[in-house]
């Protein structure tokens, strides 16, 4: 239930002057049945120091605002009401209004209108005359009353508007020899504008050929607000540039106080219904969207601020290396849409504190090929403890290496097999747990294996498919904790020797890697 607090007149002069949440209060009456959330404040607060530059005596100025908003942020309700702001408490009179299409300009321009012409405006400043009004030139005139603050005296103002559709002809502009003063620029981008490079430019010609060569020189302010379509839109390249005074939002931002990620305005936009909706998109491959209009393209920023303590060594050398295991998570079949094999190899590197990813591999290999894989590998990092993941099939694979060891005349003692399992434990938790000891800067990844990275930040359970190459990592939490002593005793080789003292015969492959090894 509103709660009605009566104030005089010059006390509500005062605060719709000043007051962000009065001035929304006054004009959205019934509409405003959520609290005024604390960035709307912020922007006001913003709007208002344009506002006292729009006053400076005598002086010319050409003052421009760039605010990058989310999608469902009450945009065009901040746009509404700023240019509100700016006829009763500036000396500029003749609004230039333009959206995306001239429709939506006009319906913008006829709820500035009816606030203005509402009773209780009228009531605090005096009559709201309507001298012209033309649909069809997208044209009205307005004899606005305005009670001077301090004094109480009340003033006519002539006040003209004009509404206009993105790309639409700018004609008919200089009015009573002037031109227009205050410009709101709201949500002017979308797709069908922004799809393509010459959808684009088009957009970008028209704004910056036409649309900014239309204003008054000598005085005028421009709000430009919306959200961004794309890294490439007209809206996200001014807001690089210090003359537009950017301030960009997005919906989940950091809060410096908690060192948590919370909702931008968690009465109207949950943060957990947010990250659901971010979950959708990413799921169907769509996330740059949900990025660019709900994020403003701070996603990499917000979305990440769980790794902010990530360790990122650069790659050593094998003589750096002073533990290690790989961990094989096999798959069948070399089909396009069979799972791959994935291979990570975890160690601990002189000089950092944690265990660290230092190499991946992943494939459709039949058991031969990721044998010669495993093998390679292990030459070329000095590891001999191989950790296989123990279902019941997959076990198979330890007596098949070993079977292939002795075929190829080689010695299998001269590598560790360790089956693991993640027990009852899901794979969502399991990489999870992962990705929260990486996060936090107790598991390290290796500078090199950025993809390996992205696709941990991206990460979520049950939906990301291509997982394989994260479910291997994760496995490295439970190697060391169960098995550090057996690291500890077989340390990294700086030569494995595979030879069992015969001449078998062997494939030309490991003959290339002995002759390296040995």
């Amino acid at each position: 239930m509103r709660q009605v607090v009566e104030v005089n007149s010059e006390e509500l002069l005062q605060r719709l002057r000043h007051d962000c949440v009065t001035f929304f209060a006054f004009y959205l009456q019934d509409d405003l049945y959520m609290r005024v959330p604390e960035f709307h404040i912020d922007i006001w607060n913003e709007l208002l120091e344009h506002l006292q530059k729009a006053n400076m005596e005598g002086a010319q100025y050409q003052l421009r605002k760039l605010f990058a908003v989310p999608r469902g942020h009450a945009k065009s309700t901040i746009a509404k009401l700023a240019t509100i702001l700016f006829i009763l408490y500036s000396p500029l009179y003749f609004v230039l209004y333009v959206s995306k299409s001239n429709i939506l300009a006009k319906n913008a321009v006829r709820d500035i209108i009816e606030w203005l012409e509402s009773p209780e405006h009228q009531q605090l400043h005096g009559p709201t005359i309507r001298k012209r009004s033309s649909e069809s030139d997208s044209q009205w005139t307005l004899e606005v009353g305005i009670r001077v603050l301090g004094t109480g005296e009340f003033i006519r103002k002539v006040v003209i508007f004009r509404a206009l559709g993105s790309e639409q002809q700018i004609r008919g502009m200089l009015i009573k020899n002037k031109r227009p003063q205050i410009i709101i620029i709201d949500d002017i981008e979308d797709y069908s504008n922004t799809h393509t490079p010459e959808a684009r430019q088009k957009v970008a010609s028209w704004f910056m050929g036409e649309l900014l060569k239309a204003f008054d020189e000598n005085r005028h302010f421009v709000m430009f607000i919306g959200n961004m379509i794309c890294d490439t839109s007209l809206l996200a390249r001014l807001s690089k540039l210090p003359e537009w005074n950017p301030t960009i939002y997005g919906s989940l931002v950091y809060d410096k106080n908690t060192d948590a990620v919370i909702s931008l305005w968690e009465e109207k936009n949950p943060k957990a219904k947010l990250l659901k909706e971010y979950e959708t998109y990413q799921g169907l491959g769509v996330r740059h969207i949900w990025e660019a209009e709900m994020m403003n393209l701070t996603h990499e920023a917000i979305m990440e601020q769980d790794f902010v303590a990530l360790v990122q060594p650069p790659l050593p050398t094998k003589e750096e290396l002073t533990e290690g295991f790989l961990c094989l998570d096999p798959a069948y079949g070399k089909k396009a849409y069979n799972d791959q094999s994935a291979i990570t190899i975890h160690a601990r590197i002189m000089g950092v504190k944690v265990p660290v990813i230092i190499d991946s591999a992943c494939g459709h290999w039949n058991e031969s090929e990721l044998f010669d894989e495993l093998l390679n590998i292990s030459m070329l990092w000095g590891i001999t403890v191989w950790c296989i993941e123990a279902n019941a099939a997959q076990q198979l694979l330890i007596p098949l290496f070993k079977l292939m060891f002795l075929e190829r005349g080689m010695n299998d003692n001269a590598i560790t097999f360790i089956p693991i399992s993640k027990g009852k434990q899901s794979k969502g938790s399991h990489i999870n747990a992962f990705r929260a000891a990486v996060g936090a800067g107790s598991y390290g990844i290796v500078e090199s294996q950025s993809e390996l990275l992205q696709l941990l930040k991206e990460y979520i359970p049950e939906k990301t498919t291509k997982d394989d190459l994260l479910d291997s990592s994760a496995y490295g939490l439970l190697v060391w904790s169960l098995y550090s002593s057996v690291m500890k005793v077989n340390g990294i080789q700086s030569r494995i020797d595979f030879s069992v003292g015969n001449d078998a015969t062997r494939p030309e492959l490991i003959q290339g890697i002995m002759c390296e090894g040995l």
